[in-house]
Parts: C-alpha cells; structure tokens; sequence
C-alpha cells in the first residue's frame, strides 16, 4: 500500500511519446473520431484496448479522468503487483527475510522501473506476466497451465516478452522427471501458447486490415518503428549497452536538482547522505570478517534466473542497445541474482540495506520528483500554455505528425487538426474560429502570424512551431 502511494503522490509528468499516443487514441475511440481497430499495434497488441476499457470504466462509475491517468493508474497497479510477486520469489530463495525486503526495495525504486511505473506505457504489464509466469515454473507445486497463460498475455501486451519462454523452459526442463515427459511438457507448453498468441494476432491483423495493399501478416507482426536502431560497433554495444543496465539501479541530473531544489529535495538528499555514510561503515566493519557459508540458493533457481537474464543480454545488446526501459523485462532476475550473491555474503546484506535507500532517495531527488513537476518538460509546459491562450474553436493544420505534435494534440484538446490539403480546403480565419499550421505545414502557406497567437520551442532537440493566421476583418 505505502508503495502504491508513492508512486500515485509522485505520477510522472515527462511522459514517454509512446504513452501520449496510446492516451490520444484512447480519447478519439471513445469519441468516435477513430475506428476502434486503431488501438490495436502489433508491438503491444492488447495494451490500447486494456487502456480503453479502464478509460471507460472509470467515467462509466463518474470518475472523468484522462486517458493518460487511466494508463498511469493501471501501470502503478501492475508495478506494486510485480514487486510482491518480486518479493515472494525472494523470499522462497533467501532465508533473511530482510534481504528479501532489500531486494524487493531496490526492485521497485530503481530509477527506470519507478519512471516508467508512473508512466502510460505498455512495458511494466508485460513484465508483470512475465515474472508469474516464471513464479508459477519455480513453485514448489509448478501450475504450468496458469504459466502458459501469463506468458501468452505477456506476449499480447508486448511482443519482448517472447523471450521468457527461454527462462521457463529451462525450468520446465530441469524438473525432475523422466526425459520424454520434460519434453512432452515443454513441446506441449509451446505448441499452446505459441498457437494461443498466433491466433490472437491474425483475427487482430484481420480487423485492422481490409485493403489490397495491406502488408502481409508477417510483415505486420515484425514491424518496428523507423528510428529503431541495431547495434553497428563495438563503442557502442560496450558503451551504450552498459550504460543503459546501470540507468536501471540509479538516473537523475544534477541539472535538475539545481532547478527544483526544494524542501521534497532537500530530505531526500539528507537522507541519501545518511544512507551513504550508513553504507560506508557497515562495508568497513565487514570488511575484514570472514565471509559467510554460502546460502541454500535452488540451483534450479539459479537455472532459470540466469537463463532468463542472458536470453534479454543477447537480444537487447544487438536491438536497441541504449534504450534502458527496454531493459525491464530483464530487471527482474538481475535484482533476485543480486540477492542470490548476498545470500551467500549475508554479512554484507546490512551495508545492502542502506545502499538501497540511498540509492532510492537519491532517484527521488534527482530524477523521480522533479520529472512530477510540469515544468520539467518543456513540450509539455508549451502544451499546457497553448491550451491556456489558444480558442478551443481553433483549427490547425499540419503536413505530418510528430510525436511533438501528439503533446500539443493532447495535452491541449479540443482544437480541430487537420492534415494540409489544397489551399481551396483551408478554412476561412475569424476571430471566434482561427485558423493556424505547425511546423511542417508553415513551409506550404504563405501567411501573416499573428504574433498574440505565435508559439514556438526551437532547440536541438525540438523544432516546434505553432503561427495562427492574424485576422483582418473585411
């Protein structure tokens, strides 16, 4: 429950662009603007229409919250979720209960698992699956039908939980039982899942596509993003790779300290301070003890864990290499093997302890709080603006659609946005109803702005541009 509220008193405001877009669909389905098939994307096929249930059912029971919340609830629900089930593997593993509770703290308050927590994004259900999936192969009694199913949804809201059949697999495999029977369990596990989840994608790739020139079936299931990047060299499979892994214990920037330095900020940086120097005197006073004997880790434990980290290692060093929230589906075992490491140096377990509060006051003050705060977002704050000073009768045009622009599309609603055709289709400008083009639509037209009605965020990293033609009344 505290963590719950943790995450709800401190939702993100600096949204990843994928969120946004799943939020404005949301709204256009539910609007009728859009068809219904447009929530469904083959990288996370079943995150959209969860998304759109949850969106109608809160305004169904008289609670009027945006999609984008809707989402955010959902993924604080699935995080809190994911970290008892965390928390239940480490407590079957290690005999310190403790430990168990360290593991668990560093689980939910590492830097990207806490982001994205409070996030709309679609990643944090999938690894919800994933992990009772593994949980339901390492019980004591293994429920393999419950596993399958969690790891067929897992797939369903996001494809990269395909490679959890290698860690469940490996359990399947080291049960102790006969050879033929592991590999009717395994070939049977497979054979349904995989069906299971095929069949689902093809009745999705026939609602959403009905034309000639629609792609084929694999093609669709296959599609990335245009910008995806693979790695190409060695700097950056060492460099970005490793980069991106420790991103997920700690992130944050002194930049952002010095801009929302507040009294939030200031504890959190005390108690950083007192767990730091917490830390450093329990690593002294064991540093010269004899280490402990090793714990009773299940090696089949150790089996599935390491299996589950090197299947995501060796993928995600080739596919999108410094992308850490990426790295999610293979947070989980880190943290647990982690543990596995202190069970077996139980007297380093307490300088642990404090390592991972100050770890977890340290993401708050630098990374957690201050990304809760609107102004930490400049596209967001420029959204919030033009909502505040743009008529809701405005229309504006644009030639293609960034992920700029689902900001400015969302965040401020209620505006008509239509894509630039002919200079005949423009809309006639008026004082109630004014008429304006973004960045990729001003090259097109020829107009006056009206400097009242001008924004724009131009940097190196965004080229935003928002001009309403000014009215001359005739």
């Amino acid at each position: 429950m505290g963590l719950a509220v943790l995450y709800l008193c401190f939702l993100t405001a600096s949204h990843y662009w994928d969120g946004v877009l799943f939020s404005l669909y949301i709204e256009k389905v539910a609007e009728r603007v859009l068809p219904p098939p447009t929530l469904l994307h083959p990288n996370h096929l079943l995150y959209s229409p969860l998304g759109y249930g949850v969106y109608k059912l809160l305004h169904f029971s008289g609670a009027p919250v945006r999609s984008i919340s809707a989402l955010q609830f959902t993924n604080v629900l699935a995080s809190v979720c994911c970290s008892l089930l965390v928390f239940r593997m480490c407590r079957r593993s290690f005999a310190s209960p403790d430990l168990a509770w360290s593991c668990t703290l560093l689980f939910a308050l590492g830097a990207t698992w806490w982001k994205f927590s409070t996030d709309a994004d679609a990643y944090i259900i999938s690894v919800l699956l994933c992990v009772a999936a593994v949980e339901c192969v390492l019980a004591t009694h293994v429920r393999l039908a419950i596993a399958g199913v969690c790891l067929s949804f897992a797939m369903l809201f996001h494809q990269l939980g395909v490679f959890a059949y290698i860690p469940i697999l490996a359990g399947i495999w080291c049960e102790r039982r006969g050879t033929k029977e592991r590999v009717r369990r395994v070939l049977a596990f497979v054979f349904l899942t995989s069906a299971a989840t095929a069949a689902t994608y093809y009745v999705a790739y026939i609602w959403t596509h009905s034309g000639q020139s629609t792609p084929s079936f694999v093609q669709w299931v296959t599609s990335v993003s245009n910008d995806t990047q693979t790695t190409h060299s060695f700097g950056q499979l060492v460099a970005s790779n490793v980069a991106s892994y420790l991103k997920l214990f700690g992130g944050g920037k002194l930049a952002l300290i010095r801009d929302f330095f507040s009294a939030p900020v200031i504890i959190a940086l005390l108690s950083c301070l007192a767990c730091a120097t917490a830390t450093a005197i329990s690593a002294v006073r064991t540093s010269g003890s004899r280490p402990s004997l090793p714990g009773e880790i299940d090696r089949r434990t150790r089996t599935v864990l390491w299996s589950w980290v090197a299947a995501y290692f060796v993928f995600l060093s080739w596919f999108e290499p410094g992308n850490a929230f990426y790295k999610l589906f293979v947070w989980p075992p880190i943290v647990v093997l982690i543990g596995c490491y202190l069970q077996s140096h139980r007297r380093a377990s307490k300088a642990f302890r404090w390592f991972t509060l100050g770890l977890a006051s340290w993401n708050f003050a630098a990374f957690i709080y201050p990304h809760s705060r609107v102004d930490a977002d400049p596209v967001l704050s420029l959204a919030k603006r033009i909502d505040r000073e743009l008529p809701r009768t405005a229309t504006v045009y644009y030639k293609a659609l960034s992920p700029d622009d689902w900001y400015l599309e969302y965040f401020a609603p209620g505006r008509r946005w239509e894509s630039l055709g002919s200079p005949n289709e423009i809309r006639k400008a008026s004082a109630a109803a004014p008429v304006c083009f973004e960045s990729t639509a001003l090259p097109y037209v020829e107009t006056e702005a009206d400097p009242s009605l001008s924004w724009s965020l131009v940097n190196s990293q965004h080229n935003i541009r928002l001009e309403c033609v000014k009215w001359k009344p005739d």
